[in-house]
């Protein structure tokens, strides 16, 4: 077994003990903060394209640089304020499941571990990787609690972006000593406009 599947392992089970000791009685964020542990969304479903109700609604609109922009802060805003108050030594899953508070509290639309496809010539794989968090459909961040972020967390998320289809991307390292320096935003065709 190499070093990252024990490290892998390690974190699985201090997960598990988390889950264990949770008391909805003693904690204070809410059921729906800790619905970002698993792969719930707050967005409705949408229709099956090909079906009537699909056609007769329009296309959205792709999001303007405008927009990816704002989204992006809030997010951003929201990672500061959580590591102010909470500081690095957390697991991953706890810093997402108070971003998926905060992001909730927003009125901004997301999705938790949302399956990201491989296509290879014929062969398609559903769900090759998942997503931390995507936030109003085009904005895809990963969560990592590391010392320090390493050039593979950076080309994870770009490969996310390409194999997604993402116009942005934000690497979140609540490991770090100050959030700001444990910000990476990765960008794929952004829009000019």
């Amino acid at each position: 077994m190499d070093r990252l599947s024990i490290h892998e392992a390690a974190v699985g089970r201090r997960h598990a003990q988390f889950l264990q000791r949770y008391n909805p009685a003693r904690e204070t964020f809410s059921a729906t903060a800790l619905a970002g542990l698993l792969p719930f969304s707050n967005k409705r479903p949408r229709s099956h394209l090909g079906t009537p109700a699909a056609l007769d609604e329009p296309m959205p609109a792709p999001p303007t640089a405008a927009t990816l922009n704002a989204t992006t802060s809030r997010i951003i805003e929201a990672a500061i304020a959580i590591h102010r108050q909470l500081g690095p030594g957390l697991l991953e899953s706890a810093y997402l499941t108070c971003l998926t508070r905060d992001v909730t509290e927003a009125g901004l639309p997301f999705e938790t571990q949302r399956p990201i496809p491989l296509v290879y010539k014929s062969l398609k794989v559903d769900c090759a990787y998942r997503a931390d968090l995507v936030v109003d459909g085009s904005v895809l961040v990963e969560v990592k609690a590391v010392e320090a972020i390493a050039p593979i967390h950076i080309q994870q998320v770009y490969t996310y972006l390409r194999l997604g289809d993402y116009p942005v991307g934000l690497l979140l390292n609540f490991g770090a000593k100050t959030m700001t320096a444990g910000i990476k935003r990765i960008v794929n065709r952004f829009p000019d406009r």
